[in-house]
């Protein structure tokens, strides 16, 4: 029995669902605010390879980071619905993916992303002690924040 041949990216075929298939449109901009690594796919005799290549000439968006060869940010093809809604908080956002499963499959998802540093540490350690995540609902806002006491600088004679 002989090995099937990797790719370049040491895979076998097998490790495929599919092969790529793509028709390159006007570049646009890639979404987020992160200098990503992008590719050329190309396939030749069944084989795939993927090549660094400026944005105009891509086809693939990497997780791969310029600059830190070790560094990443999550860009994920989810297989099931999922919507991103964005926080009162600027910046922040909450994630609906709609696939049940049960609390240990979820609090290993939680782990990951709160490890990673995607989730707050607080908010991990408060969804753990309630089995469950709880978000704000999109209509329910945070109170606003007290306005903030303005101190005055000590008078010269002030005991304080």
């Amino acid at each position: 029995m002989s090995a099937e041949p990797k790719t370049e990216a040491g895979c076998v075929a097998s490790d495929y669902v599919g092969k790529f298939d793509g028709e390159r449109g006007e570049p646009g901009e890639i979404p987020g605010g992160l200098d990503r690594v992008t590719y050329r796919v190309e396939q030749a005799d069944g084989v795939e390879r993927r090549t660094r290549a400026p944005i105009a000439e891509s086809d693939v968006v990497s997780s791969e980071l310029f600059g830190d060869l070790d560094s990443h940010a999550p860009c994920i093809d989810l297989d099931v619905p999922a919507v991103l809604v964005p926080s009162s908080t600027p910046g922040h956002s909450h994630l609906y993916i709609d696939v049940p499963m049960t609390w240990e499959q979820y609090e290993a998802i939680l782990t990951a992303l709160a490890d990673a540093g995607v989730m707050e540490q607080g908010y991990y350690r408060a969804s753990k002690l309630r089995k469950g995540t709880h978000l704000r609902l999109p209509w329910v806002r945070k109170p606003e924040p007290p306005p903030p006491v303005v101190l005055s600088a000590p008078r010269p004679g002030d005991p304080f």
